[in-house]
């Protein structure tokens, strides 16, 4: 298995032909403790290829739902797709740091180890940190999901 190439990069820079772009987002609800994840697959022609959003209870902080959670589902669908070069970007300018310097915030520890694990299994994987107003369709994806999931709860 090969290790993978880890790049840190603050812009969007385009990307490879053969990765897949992949936004991710997470939104959380103090009150119910409940975060909702979205992400986006497009190809380097900016064509969407598929979309998903996940929520989850008993999400401790927002560290977790709107950094963490949504780029480790983000990667477990990226694997089942069996995408081999992704283009992750977040517009958590933290998280990506974490997950670039492998100076891991101990929050969210376990999830940053799923992260580098599931990592490990594309040929190719970048994390880019970009602007809120860049990830705006993943940032929707996950609040709408999250609202919806909170109003079943009631």
């Amino acid at each position: 298995m090969q290790t993978p190439s880890v790049v840190s990069r603050f812009t969007s820079n385009p990307i490879h032909p053969k990765s897949v772009r992949c936004n991710t987002d997470g939104a959380w609800n103090e009150d119910r403790k409940a975060g909702g994840m979205g992400w986006v697959f497009h190809n380097c022609n900016q064509i969407l290829i598929t979309q998903r959003s996940k929520a989850r209870k008993h999400i401790a902080s927002s560290l977790i739902a709107d950094q963490g959670l949504a780029i480790r589902f983000a990667l477990e669908h990226a694997v089942e797709l069996g995408f081999t070069s992704l283009h992750v970007v977040s517009d958590s300018q933290q998280l990506v740091k974490a997950i670039n310097s492998e100076s891991w915030l101990s929050e969210i520890y376990g999830i940053l180890q799923d992260i580098s694990h599931l990592s490990s299994l594309f040929k190719d994987v970048n994390f880019v940190s970009i602007s809120r107003e860049a990830n705006l369709l993943a940032d929707s994806l996950a609040k709408q999901y999250l609202h919806a999931f909170v109003q079943l709860e009631n």
